[in-house]
This record gives C-alpha cells, sequence and structure tokens, in this order.
C-alpha cells in the first residue's frame, strides 16, 4: 500500500482525510482488524512509521511521505533550472510584484505550484551548501557551517546591516575577516569556519547539497526522516540490535514489542484502560509484568541460571551472546527460543487451560538445536583474502605526492599534511597545518 500511490505523491498534495484513511488501511492490516471486528493495536503509529533504528517498523506515514517526495520538487528545480518546467514555474509564481505581495497566501496558484511550497519546508531543511566563492550564501540563515546555520549556532540579536552579509564579505584574501561582525564568534564556531576550503577566483559556484546523505545526493528515505520529525521524539531508541538477529521473522516481531513494553500481558492491558486482574495466572503471586513473564516469574526462573539485570539489558545481553551451550547451539539461539516458548505457554494456560510444560527446557532446547541446524546448512562462507597496504614507488623520473587528514572524533579538531618523495622513496618536501573544526571528509579534502 505504501509504494501504490508514490508516482502520485511525487506531484501533488494528497488531501488530508485521504493520507489518513491509507494510514488506517496500514493499520489495520498491521493488526488485523476488520470492519466486523476491531484488534488491539499493541504499539502506537506515531512508533511504527519510524525507521527500524529508530524503534519503529519502517512503514511509512502517508502524509509524511507526500511532504518527503514533494520536497524533491524543490531539489530538481533547483538543479533543473535550465529546464522548461522551472522557468515557466520560476516566471509566475517568483516575480518581484507577487512575491512582495502581503496576501501571498490568498493569491491563486497552480497544483505544482502547491506541491512544491509543501515541501520546501523539509527541503530547506535537508539541504547544505558547499561553498564555491560565497557570493550566493547567506552568511547567517543558509546551512554551510557544517551542515548547519550560523544563527542556530548563536542566541541574541543581529544588526541590521549584518543580516545580509554574505559569506564572501566574511573572507578576505583566504583569511576570515572576523572584524564585519559585531560580537566575538566562540572559538568552537571559528574552527569550523577555518575548516571550509573556500575559492575566491575562478568559476568555483556555490552549490547546493543533500546533507543526509553520503554523496549529497537527495535521497527520500532521508526526506521521510526529516518529514517525521517531531519535537516528542527526543527519546532514542536502544535496540537496533533486534533486527540483526538470526531468527525466526515472528519471534523477532516478539522481542521488538517486549522493548516497547507492548505484548498484552495483565499489567500493559491494565493500563490501557481494559479491567482485568493484574495477578500473574501461573505464580498468583505478583502482577503479571513483561519482566515477570519473561524472567522473574518462578516457572521462569527455573529457566534460568541469572536474573539480576535490568530487563533491557538481560534482553540485549543474552540475544547477542557468543557463548555455545553444551550442546554446541548458540546460547543466544536457546535464550530467543525459551523466551517465545514461556510467552506461547502462558497463553495457553491463560486461553485454553492447559496444564504448565514441566519439560519446557527440553523442548526448547530441540527447537533452537533443529533451528540452529537449518540455517547453518544454508549459510555460505565466503573467505576473505588480506590485500597488504603499502607505498609503492613512482616510475623512474618522477615524484609521488601524497596526503593525508584526519580529526580527533567525527567532526573534531583535525590537521593534514603532505609529502613529497622521489622514485627512491626518498623525501623531498612535506608540510602539516591545522584544519580546524572539521570532519574526517573535510579533513581528506
Amino acid at each position: 500500500m505504501s509504494a501504490i500511490l508514490s508516482h502520485v505523491m511525487q506531484g501533488a498534495v494528497l488531501p488530508v482525510h485521504v493520507c489518513e484513511k491509507l494510514d488506517k488501511i496500514n493499520r489495520d492490516f498491521l493488526w488485523g482488524s476488520t470492519s466486523e471486528q476491531r484488534k488491539m493495536h499493541k504499539v502506537s503509529w506515531s512508533k511504527i512509521v519510524k525507521p527500524k533504528d529508530e524503534g519503529g517498523l519502517g512503514i511509512q506515514e502517508a502524509r509524511a511521505k507526500n511532504i518527503a517526495l514533494l520536497s524533491k520538487l524543490n531539489w530538481r528545480m533547483y538543479h533543473e533550472q535550465d529546464a522548461l518546467w522551472t522557468k515557466v514555474i520560476l516566471k509566475k509564481y517568483c516575480a518581484n510584484s507577487r512575491v512582495r505581495s502581503r496576501d501571498l497566501e490568498k493569491l491563486p496558484s497552480s497544483p505544482n505550484w502547491k506541491a512544491i511550497n509543501m515541501g520546501f519546508a523539509v527541503f530547506k531543511k535537508g539541504i547544505a551548501w558547499g561553498i564555491g566563492n560565497g557570493v550566493g550564501v547567506n552568511l547567517w540563515m543558509d546551512n554551510w557551517v557544517n551542515g548547519e546555520s550560523l544563527r542556530a549556532m548563536i542566541a541574541g540579536p543581529l544588526r541590521q546591516e549584518e543580516l545580509n552579509l554574505k559569506v564572501l564579505d566574511l573572507c578576505d584574501y583566504q583569511a576570515w575577516n572576523w572584524d564585519l561582525i559585531s560580537f566575538n564568534l566562540p572559538q568552537f564556531i571559528k574552527d569550523k569556519i577555518k575548516a571550509i576550503p573556500i575559492q575566491l577566483y575562478g568559476n568555483g559556484r556555490d552549490t547546493v547539497m543533500w546533507k543526509c546523505s553520503n554523496n549529497g545526493e537527495f535521497n527520500t528515505n532521508s526526506a521521510y526522516r526529516l518529514a517525521i520529525e517531531r519535537e516528542e521524539d527526543a527519546v532514542q531508541f536502544s535496540g537496533q540490535w533486534v533486527w540483526k538477529l538470526d531468527m525466526l521473522p515472528k519471534i523477532i516481531n516478539f522481542i521488538w514489542l517486549c522493548l516497547h513494553g507492548s505484548i498484552p500481558i495483565r499489567e500493559v492491558l491494565a493500563g490501557r484502560g481494559i479491567n482485568c486482574i493484574k495477578l500473574c495466572p501461573i505464580c498468583k503471586e505478583q502482577d503479571e509484568s513483561i519482566l515477570h513473564l519473561l524472567r522473574d516469574c518462578v516457572y521462569a526462573r527455573d529457566q534460568w541460571s541469572s536474573f539480576t539485570e535490568g530487563f533491557e539489558t538481560w534482553l540485549k545481553t543474552n540475544c547477542l551472546s557468543e557463548m555455545k551451550h553444551k550442546s554446541t547451539t548458540p546460547c543466544c539461539t536457546l535464550f530467543i527460543f525459551t523466551l517465545w516458548s514461556l510467552w506461547k505457554n502462558k497463553n495457553l494456560v491463560v486461553f485454553e487451560n492447559t496444564i504448565l510444560n514441566p519439560r519446557l527446557d527440553k523442548v526448547c532446547l530441540c527447537q533452537a538445536k533443529d533451528y540452529y541446524y537449518c540455517i547453518s546448512k544454508a549459510k555460505q562462507i565466503t573467505p576473505t583474502i588480506a590485500i597488504p597496504v603499502r607505498w609503492s614507488k613512482p616510475i623512474p623520473g618522477w615524484f609521488k605526492l601524497n596526503t593525508d587528514g584526519a580529526p580527533l572524533g567525527n567532526p573534531g579538531k583535525a590537521g593534514g599534511g603532505e609529502l613529497i618523495r622521489d622514485s627512491e622513496g626518498r623525501w623531498v618536501r612535506g608540510f602539516s597545518r591545522s584544519i580546524g573544526h572539521a570532519t574526517s571528509v573535510i579533513a581528506e579534502l
């Protein structure tokens, strides 16, 4: 469903109610709801639509995806300024008389222009300027200092005459003229600026890059991340390791639900307003929380030899363990199957009135051994070949120039150097210098 409307979303603003209906279809499919029967939504939709490394499932919210795709129109319009469609749009909607109008939003606009406006905020957030000569880059408002604007790094008002300064105004013959600014910039900001290469002469044009990708080209997935960002998303998800587990998808999904505290045990159900007894149906001694069910219950405790760590630490440590069981099965595989079996057995006791399996440990071990045997047969080991890296001499009569740069941290305080050697490897000339505060890419350049 997420991919079906991508073509339409690239050039039109979908109505809000259409986006909401699309999201509802996705939610109902995910949790198994129908028009006759509603199922519990174990994890909130705002978490589901996040990328997997942020705790979601990578299902894209329709409205945010629409905005992300429309931001690409802005990217194309900037990079295709000689195209006919760009010239028509700019001539019609960016004329001085229209831009200066006080009622700009009330002026008639085509669907294409509305689409461009809808994606502009994400486009502006995602771009960074690569400095050529600094003529077209605003000193304060444009993202040119490691992908950030200079204005975002400082607090307080600016003078009127400072607002329209360009980067070129601050650079004077390969040096930075700090006297143009009415206050002293912090040293760490100056170090970042000093590390930026600038070309005052020649045909060096300022270029727009996409700061969320490694190659500087627009990327729809990173644009979606910007479109989905919310202020309440400050809490970082620490369970990226879940998706790297070599395990059955349904069990990976179960562990993901555990990390979100969302498997429907009695404590979770009561917290959602469902009237139920919180007492554990197995031991009938404590409330049934996720930690109690999977680790601290008397029945679960018999399966574990250690249960003193916090839940997330305990879960991650055992899921990623590289130790081997005495049966040669990886302990992590046995651990995950034991978790899954505890959950399944609890449901059998509650919903089918079965008795507890006294040989659960044996069952788990057999399941883990069978699974490990199957995936071991499917794996193919690719041999690795070590290639030694060494300096090679140039051809006789020639010299070789080698350069290197590196930061202390990324970004961090950076330095670089160059050296020239002849065809016999003898030192000819070289130098080293401080670059300033820069990333590893800038240091290498």
